[in-house]
């Protein structure tokens, strides 16, 4: 089978936390993003960060762990095993591909995108507190941990070179004393607090079809045009557009490309757009870490 993984891992500074995989095997392929997040803090005794478990497991281990039934369930059991910090964890989008299908797992806010014939097949939905019936399945699932929602807000892109402020929400898990707050509501680590349920899906294909798979870090995806509720005078046929062209732009190119892309929109001087104010200028400097780490893996596979 004729394909290409490209990869690219841009981490803004010493200590950032986004992680590529990529492994082959015997029958299959495995791509993943992994997007670390947290500081260890005092309330627990360990300073052990969990992205550094992630970084020491061995090739022998990420065989065993990859080839499970659910690859992030068994690399959650695994990962809890060990001794870290409760403060820190990571979230990740996951792509097992065989020469019949793609297997995606994901925990969290990180992007997976299957297009099949340049059209997309499947992007995974986002793990929030904004997501339908995920407050409820929290609570269902995790009947001895008290779980409020915060509703906050965060910058997002409604031009390729225009930002303004969008509704979000911090989920607050606590439990045995411990107070985690993030804006996943699902992710490794964490002592197990969020639970681990993945979201999986699998899409098939053909020999006579052409495979595009991305797993990237929200550093990419963030960057992406979304169909936001905005005033500022864009017409729906004109966001539609422009959400389009970001989404042919992904399905049309490969890893590093895709990283730097999404760098270079970081780095910009946006227009602003504050409603009851108007329009603005501002810039994400790197130095402060104001921009996010960005790290994208693909593989496309050739038509046979």
């Amino acid at each position: 089978m004729n394909f290409i993984v490209d990869e690219c891992l841009l981490n803004v500074a010493d200590g950032a936390q986004d992680r590529i995989l990529v492994k082959r095997y015997d029958g299959y392929t495995v791509i993943a993003a992994i997007d670390g997040h947290g500081i260890p803090v005092e309330m627990d005794n360990s300073k052990v960060h969990l992205i550094d478990h992630i970084d020491a497991i061995t090739d022998d281990e990420w065989a065993v762990l990859l080839a499970a039934g659910d690859p992030l369930v068994e690399l959650a059991n695994y990962l809890d095993e060990k001794t870290y910090n409760r403060y820190t964890g990571a979230v990740i989008a996951m792509a097992r591909i065989y020469p019949e299908r793609v297997e995606i797992f994901t925990l969290g806010d990180s992007s997976a995108f299957v297009f099949l014939d340049d059209k997309l097949a499947y992007t995974n939905p986002h793990h929030t507190a904004q997501l339908l019936g995920e407050v409820d399945r929290l609570r269902k699932d995790l009947p001895y941990t008290n779980i409020t929602v915060e509703p906050t807000q965060r910058l997002g892109v409604i031009k390729p070179d225009m930002i303004q402020m969008v509704p979000s929400t911090y989920t607050r898990f606590r439990k045995d004393g411990m107070l985690t707050r993030m804006a996943p509501t699902r992710a490794l680590g964490h002592g197990g607090i969020t639970g681990y349920r993945t979201e999986r899906r699998t899409i098939e294909y053909v020999s006579n079809q052409k495979l595009h798979v991305v797993v990237c870090s929200d550093g990419v995806a963030d960057m992406m045009v979304q169909s936001y509720e905005t005033n500022c005078g864009i017409g729906s046929d004109e966001r539609d557009a422009m959400v389009k062209a970001d989404l042919d732009f992904i399905a049309g190119n490969g890893g590093t490309v895709i990283a730097n892309w999404a760098r270079d929109r970081w780095s910009q001087e946006w227009t602003t757009f504050t409603p009851g104010y108007g329009l603005g200028k501002q810039r994400f400097a790197h130095m402060k870490k104001e921009q996010d780490d960005v790290c994208c893996v693909t593989y496309t596979r050739a038509i046979v």
